[in-house]
């Protein structure tokens, strides 16, 4: 039983992680004005996006290009998802271990060689892993990539700080540094 909470409290603690990380990469692209051009999302794609997904920011839920994805994300999911793993990822892991965990990876984006995402993986199970298997802890994107995020409710690249508490209430932890925002919920 008590493997069992370990593992679930890990598994809270990345998909926190995992909310904090988007919400810094949003939030720091609307305090600084992002790049316009490519990360506008329609409103058909936010009314679209909202319905695939929870209410809440810990929902999991979160759209990116396009697609709508729910936690726990895994590199297949990425890969449906047009982001490409290269080569030399997939020879160091043709199988990924029990209780590991990465540095960043850089990953791209077949449809667009601008974009680019950091990811974390990240195998909590007790048994080996495909790559394709392994779950996404972290993901961490730069305001140079200008992905199309929509998160819970609708928020947007473009969504004010306003907005992203009206939508999420007060965050447990709000940090600034230099132009980057943090909420923790």
């Amino acid at each position: 039983m008590k493997k069992v909470l370990k593992v679930l409290g890990i598994i809270v603690i990345i998909l926190i992680s995992f909310a904090v990380v988007i919400g810094v990469a949003v939030f720091n692209l609307i305090k600084d004005g992002g790049v316009q051009a490519n990360r506008q999302a329609s409103e058909e794609e936010i009314a679209e996006a909202v319905k695939q997904m929870g209410d809440g920011i810990l929902d999991g839920g979160f759209y990116l290009d396009g697609k709508v994805y729910q936690l726990p994300v895994t590199i297949a999911d990425l890969s449906e998802g047009g982001w490409v793993f290269d080569d030399a990822l997939k020879e160091q892991f043709p199988e990924f271990p029990a209780h590991a965990v990465t540095n960043n990876i850089n990953i791209d984006n077949a449809n667009d060689t601008q974009k680019a995402l950091s990811i974390v993986l990240c195998n909590l199970s007790e048994e080996t892993k495909t790559l394709e298997e392994v779950n996404i802890a972290q993901i961490s994107m730069g305001e140079f990539t200008a992905n199309k995020v929509i998160l819970p409710q609708g928020i947007t690249l473009d969504s004010t700080m306003d907005e992203a508490i009206a939508a999420y209430g007060e965050p447990a932890d709000k940090s600034e540094r230099g132009s980057e925002m943090c909420l923790t919920y």
